[in-house]
């Protein structure tokens, strides 16, 4: 049974909130991952190969936790049952742009450092990557530079 993170609120903190009976307990920072983008970084599009997340890898993806079914049909059919952490904010929501995003991805990598290493993050979005730096300036951040997808 593959775990599923889904992003709650709970006293004003967006927390990941983790539905699985195989959870294990891990040491804080012992297990090192990377973490990677949906859109434009395992996604680029239907001609193309994106880049593919090793086996403890996590997927932090902007898109709204209400396409949660379509992407882990899409992670599905490429054999990705890494865990996925998406957005709260829907669409609709007029908070929700590639701003707010990424200070969503921030937050998220911060809580993800408190339970692992996080060697890379790779990203496509270079509004993102700003507003991730502006709160862990030190994570390495791939950026996947091209037009392939739209942002």
């Amino acid at each position: 049974m593959r775990k599923i993170y889904k992003m709650i609120k709970n006293d004003d903190h967006i927390v990941p909130h983790i539905w699985s009976s195989e959870w294990k307990e891990i040491l804080p920072g012992t297990l090192k991952i990377n973490t990677f983008d949906y859109d434009g970084v395992i996604n680029m599009g239907q001609n193309h190969t994106g880049v593919r997340p090793y086996k403890n890898d996590i997927i932090v993806s902007g898109k709204p936790i209400s396409e949660y079914e379509e992407l882990r049909r899409r992670l599905d059919v490429l054999e990705i049952p890494n865990h996925v952490i998406m957005n709260p904010i829907a669409r609709t929501d007029k908070n929700y742009s590639r701003r707010a995003s990424g200070r969503w991805k921030a937050k998220v990598l911060l809580l993800l450092q408190e339970c692992y290493t996080i060697g890379i993050h790779f990203e496509d979005d270079p509004v993102q990557i700003e507003e991730i730096h502006k709160v862990i300036p030190d994570l390495d951040i791939v950026y996947l530079a091209h037009e392939l997808v739209v942002k």
